[in-house]
């Protein structure tokens, strides 16, 4: 893939890794303000973080919904309101009471959902963290998040060890993306495909016997549509998608405001509407050119 050069400023002096931060930025701090507002500023303390971590839940996912989450470990990100596990907590937690009612990625019929879980890979190092485990009698969904992060050129790198691991031709198309990062030449700029690769490997591990869907949901403000460094991504996230299609793990990315619309005309559960319009209402950031 042709990564399209972002010259738009170049005029300015700007080279492309200065304009994708200086904008990376800009939205990160128009999210974090939009957040803070809608939350109050007298339950963030200090260090600009919330000082109860259940303050970062919507008005209609309450404590009860939140005791399920057990012994989920790391609860930090969640003092972070304006993270990508916060905004995924947020969009289903509540449905952990109805997980059967759950429409994510075409898929319904969900036996249990699980926050916070961790698929060992078998290679040394920490599991990689996934935001939810959606699972039916013989699939597995699996949700992986995203805010202003991937605007920046941050890459994961990837042991060689990954390459080694021997799953059989439906999980070659996954080799073949790691062995692009390792081998440093994959033309992916946007996406963290090393972090991708992780989660693939961990999954196909764990849940060797189920059909397996990656689902990586990305927030993005409004009216950014014809902005490049946004669709790169997208077309990277189109490309990965169309390279993992019928593999062992297949991939599906979808932005978090198309997902709540998709649920915004559902009648059943009945809070539904409520839920969609609150987390607009939190996590929506109207970019005017």
């Amino acid at each position: 893939m042709q990564v399209e050069k972002l010259d738009l400023y170049a005029g300015r002096g700007l080279t492309e890794t200065r304009y994708t931060t200086n904008w990376a930025n800009r939205f990160n701090q128009e999210l974090i303000k939009k957040v803070r507002n809608n939350i109050g500023q007298s339950r963030f303390g200090h260090d600009g973080r919330l000082r109860e971590w259940t303050d970062t839940l919507v008005e209609c996912v309450d404590l009860s919904f939140a005791s399920s989450l057990g012994a989920l470990a790391d609860r930090t990100k969640f003092r972070e309101p304006q993270s990508a596990q916060s905004i995924a907590l947020n969009s289903f937690l509540r449905w952990q009471a109805c997980p059967g009612l759950l429409p994510l990625a075409d898929i319904e019929g969900f036996r249990e959902l699980r926050f916070g879980g961790r698929c060992p890979t078998g290679i040394r190092g920490t599991p990689p963290y996934l935001d939810l485990i959606a699972t039916t009698a013989d699939s597995v969904v699996a949700v992986t998040s995203r805010t202003t992060d991937y605007l920046q050129k941050k890459k994961t790198k990837l042991a060689a060890n990954y390459l080694d691991i021997g799953m059989g031709r439906p999980f070659e198309p996954w080799r073949d993306l790691a062995r692009g990062v390792v081998e440093n030449r994959s033309q992916l700029s946007r996406v963290d495909v090393a972090s991708l690769v992780k989660f693939a490997y961990g999954l196909a591990r764990t849940f060797p016997t189920h059909k397996i869907l990656l689902v990586y949901l990305y927030w993005e403000p409004q009216g950014v549509g014809t902005m490049p460094l946004f669709g790169v991504h997208r077309a990277e996230l189109d490309e990965i998608a169309a390279q993992a299609k019928h593999s062992k793990v297949e991939f599906f990315a979808q932005s978090f405001d198309d997902l709540w619309t998709s649920w915004r005309d559902r009648h059943d559960p009945f809070w539904v509407g409520e839920l969609v319009a609150q987390l607009q209402d939190r996590f929506t950031v109207v970019h005017s050119a």
